[in-house]
């Protein structure tokens, strides 16, 4: 016949979950609170009088910053190139045509 261990003078006890083995119960749980923390400051609004970056620029600017994340000067050597490429045919079909119409000019004297 089995029956349950009794409880000892020494105040240590078992239990069906604990596979009858000896322990000692304790009065407060020392593992810290955890979610419970979390909730508490999360109530007080803890990070709001911070000064921290996410308080400053917002949340949702944090995501963007990562987005664009190196892209930008990428994106924007390319069109500073293409705008200096551009300029550079302008500036040669400008000369071109100066000099196309001086030619003109000095035929149209020596014409006359």
């Amino acid at each position: 016949m089995l029956v349950a261990p009794a409880k000892r003078e020494d105040g240590m006890t078992t239990t069906p979950r604990s596979n009858g083995k000896w322990y000692k119960p304790v009065t407060t749980d020392m593992r810290s609170s955890g979610a419970r923390l979390r909730s508490y400051l999360a109530h007080g609004g803890s990070q709001t009088g911070s000064g921290s970056r996410r308080n400053v620029v917002g949340s949702g600017a944090l995501e963007l910053f990562r987005l664009g994340n190196g892209v930008f000067e990428e994106k924007q050597q390319d069109e500073e190139q293409q705008i200096l490429e551009t300029n550079n045919e302008v500036k040669t079909l400008l000369e071109n045509l100066k000099g196309s119409r001086k030619k003109e000019v000095n035929t149209e004297d020596e014409a006359q």
